[in-house]
């Protein structure tokens, strides 16, 4: 009789484990799956078609198991109804048989552990930029629209500063577009530098990048962007024996009241064309009707570098 209990334990703890795969697919998977895009139908179907396969597996695993204990149990009923020597190998049946599913189980968690990675992972790449390890522009849409929902239902402060590089079609025409990389990607490693891990720094496209700032007012935004800025023109980029210094334009906004993130944006991009036509290098803020300047930085002379090879090339755009 106890060993009758047994198996109904069993059989419960096995159906659980089939509820538990079935409600893993279900829930967590999808979850997972709201960062893929459109573009990525191809590995979205080769990923469900893999969970579909294990779930399948998993499947037949617990029916297999289910038919070995029923026929343990009829063949208990005989053993005890007809008295027979049967039991002892009817219970190491049972006991492979419990040994193999188990097995069969562990295996196929990890392999749910192994899409999930997957996903995980391809959903990180659907949101970083490739060259400069960045958030990218489908990021800072996700992550300003979280943003603009914690704005609007308290009262925590948002602004958004914009970021280009001056002239940076000469660095490609000029030097190549593997330098252009190589600056790209150090103008990223210096934002990611400066700005705190709760601001989201994003490359919105092509030389231009952007920063959310949650709870930060304009006056905090305005600093920090100036000091960006004079980091940017104290730095100088190596490569291939060329050494070159470079400038960006910023823009920066506080988002309003009654203000969307539409007209957020618009504002802060009104500020840094504003700083680029005032002659680049400089920090402009919107007060939500006009671009103003924080300060009109002196104008820089280029002086040639006298501690390098003569094949070098200092220049400054």
């Amino acid at each position: 009789m106890e060993l009758l209990v047994s198996h109904v334990i069993l059989g419960v703890v096995v159906g659980g484990a089939g509820f538990f795969a079935g409600w893993w697919l279900h829930v967590r998977i999808p979850e997972k799956r709201t960062c893929v895009g459109q573009s990525d139908e191809h590995l979205i179907r080769e990923l469900i078609s893999g969970l579909h396969g294990l779930s399948t597996r998993m499947a037949a695993d617990v029916n297999e198991h289910n038919t070995t204990v029923s026929e343990v149990d009829r063949r208990l009923t005989l053993v005890q109804s007809q008295g027979t020597s049967e039991l002892g190998s009817l219970v190491d049946r049972l006991i492979t048989a419990n040994r193999s599913v188990q097995s069969k189980l562990t295996e196929t968690e990890s392999k749910l552990d192994d899409l999930s990675h997957k996903m995980e992972h391809h959903a990180t790449e659907a949101r970083t930029d490739v060259l400069t390890g960045l958030a990218n522009r489908r990021a800072f849409q996700e992550e300003a629209a979280r943003c603009y929902s914690r704005f609007r239902e308290s009262d925590q402060t948002l602004s958004l500063i914009m970021i280009d590089i001056d002239r940076f079609k000469q660095v490609n025409d000029v030097h190549g577009h593997p330098f252009g990389d190589e600056v790209l990607r150090g103008v990223g490693e210096i934002l990611i530098d400066q700005f705190r891990g709760r601001d989201i720094v994003t490359r919105y496209g092509g030389e231009e990048f952007a920063v959310l700032m949650p709870d930060t007012g304009v006056a905090e935004s305005r600093r920090v962007a100036e000091s960006v800025r004079e980091i940017l023109e104290r730095t100088r980029f190596e490569f291939n024996g060329k050494s070159l210094s470079l400038t960006i334009s910023l823009g920066v906004a506080e988002m309003l009241s009654g203000e969307d993130l539409p007209e957020l944006l618009k504002r802060a991009d009104q500020a840094m064309y504003a700083a680029k036509h005032a002659g680049r290098n400089r920090v402009f803020w919107h007060d939500g009707t006009l671009p103003h300047p924080l300060r009109s930085p002196q104008s820089r002379k280029v002086q040639p570098r006298q501690d390098r090879d003569d094949s070098a090339v200092a220049e400054t755009y």
